[in-house]
């Protein structure tokens, strides 16, 4: 398990730390009740640690929570600059998502800077398509963080993921 000193030193990394939200009291608090299990009630957070021959080059956190009768889930993540370009972060992706879907999962979600173009086409890639961020909703981050940035929004759903990964949903199954 990683501490709040790694994760920090992670994201501190110059050419991460530009698709970043800017370091913040709040966020080290809230990563620190993350990593020592605190409870949010109505969501559980999580942090998949990715690591290569014993050392952590990167991790994505994960939001659980449910919404009416949806199952939801939001994702971000960073990886060290020397391991782009390599397909860690998409396998590590792919496994997770395997995992979520398998739960049931109905809809996963990620945010993106814009100009982030590799993490676009990664989204792209993994089979994420375009949705819409509720202004109110991007008012509230921009207030949370104090950060002017344009955000884009991109969502998978289960059905979309098991066909290409070739299965077959058991919506689909019954049709």
């Amino acid at each position: 398990m990683a501490d709040l000193s790694t994760l920090k030193r992670l994201e501190a990394h110059p050419r991460i730390a530009e698709w970043q939200y800017p370091p913040s009291p709040l966020m080290q608090d809230f990563l620190q009740k993350v990593l020592s299990g605190f409870d949010f009630p109505g969501y559980e957070v999580r942090i998949h640690v990715i690591e290569i021959d014993g050392g952590i080059v990167g991790f994505i956190s994960h939001t659980h929570w449910r919404q009416g009768a949806f199952y939801l889930v939001t994702c971000g993540w960073s990886l060290l600059p020397e391991c782009w370009g390599q397909g860690i972060m998409s396998r590590s992706l792919r496994q997770l998502f395997d995992s979520f879907f398998a739960d049931q999962v109905d809809y996963v979600f990620a945010d993106y800077f814009h100009g982030n173009h590799r993490c676009q086409r990664l989204l792209q890639k993994l089979g994420f398509a375009p949705h819409v961020i509720p202004w109110l909703e991007r008012c509230r981050k921009l207030w949370a963080t104090r950060h002017l940035v344009w955000l884009h929004r991109m969502y998978l759903d289960r059905a979309r993921w098991l066909e290409l990964r070739g299965q077959k949903s058991s919506a689909q199954e019954k049709g």
